[in-house]
């Protein structure tokens, strides 16, 4: 089985059982197997990130807090939104307060990517060889 950010975007649908729209997807993963232990979805739809931010960090909180108690060991983040691959934008926002916040629960943090217009992106990677700025298209069978 092919593992890595591709893998992910086209897995996430299927875990969720559901198209994901306007949400943060935070993955938490074992160490040793890289095998799913938790999977927690933040709704950021109509938000005002100025008036929110607190409620959003809060729901970061709770999911961060709760991937621990899963024993992950690895995150990856996932920002679902029209507007996720531009960092200013409420999704991605959102996806940075998890890594922060991953980081300081002492969890490694093993990518957090964009996934908007059909297309993903890794907010981490800038070599455009790997990662091109137009991202790279959605693998086929991502639906649930």
């Amino acid at each position: 089985m092919t593992r890595g950010p591709a893998a992910l975007v086209r897995s996430i649908p299927r875990a969720l059982r559901r198209d994901p729209r306007d949400v943060v997807v935070i993955v938490g993963v074992t160490a040793l197997h890289r095998d799913l232990a938790s999977i927690a979805t933040i709704d950021v739809s109509a938000v005002d990130q100025e008036r929110d931010a607190e409620e959003l960090s809060a729901a970061v909180g709770r999911a961060v807090a709760a991937a621990v108690a899963d024993r992950v060991t690895h995150l990856a983040v996932v920002a679902y939104a029209d507007d996720a691959r531009l960092t200013d934008s409420t999704a991605a926002r959102t996806a940075a307060t998890a890594v922060v916040a991953a980081e300081a629960a002492g969890l490694r943090v093993l990518d957090a990517l964009s996934v908007a217009d059909g297309r993903w992106r890794s907010y981490d990677c800038t070599n455009p060889s790997c990662c091109p700025p137009e991202g790279h298209p959605i693998p086929e069978g991502s639906t649930p």
